[in-house]
């Protein structure tokens, strides 16, 4: 019993060995050579800072934590304190939302503005559209319709558009 308790004991205090890593490259990556470049920088500065650190005594270590936690503390209440305080040339200016006069819209009843288009020319968008339409169904006026469609593609929607429009807001 004796000899099983000391085996037990030496496995737990013996030495791992440690396998070494092997670390899988992806040479297809367009990031491999900016990831190598940072890798190389980072541990060249992480030389570099344990090098300046290991001279250091145990009080300086400590004094120049202290220096960071308080410029880098600073720098971040200034930054806080910074935002409460409202300087008229550094900040956005908030115009609030107002509702107009009347909810319902009687307003712009009162005031109507006269309609862009006269009765006549309405006619003649009307005709020319009826025109299009019947030289679109055509055969021979197909090769024409397709010319104008072509040269000016949103035409028949346009006149769908303006007709749709006069109808509904005259009343003739």
């Amino acid at each position: 019993m004796k000899t099983e308790n000391n085996t037990m004991m030496w496995t737990l205090f013996k030495k791992l060995k440690k396998e070494p890593i092997i670390s899988v490259e992806n040479s297809h990556s367009r990031f491999d050579i900016p990831m190598k470049f940072y890798l190389f920088v980072q541990d060249k500065w992480s030389k570099k800072m344990s090098d300046i650190a290991s001279r250091l005594s145990k009080k300086k270590l400590v004094c120049s934590l202290g220096l960071f936690v308080i410029l880098a503390g600073g720098i971040c209440i200034y930054g806080i304190s910074r935002s409460f305080i409202n300087t008229a040339k550094d900040c956005i200016k908030i115009i609030p939302i107002s509702e107009p006069m009347d909810a319902i819209g009687k307003s712009f009843v009162l005031n109507p503005k006269p309609f862009p288009i006269s009765q006549k020319e309405f006619e003649r968008i009307a005709r020319f559209r009826m025109y299009l339409d019947s030289l679109g169904r055509s055969p021979i006026g197909k090769r024409a319709f397709d010319s104008i469609i072509g040269l000016r593609p949103g035409l028949m929607d346009s006149l769908v558009f303006i007709e749709n429009y006069y109808k509904s807001n005259c009343k003739n």
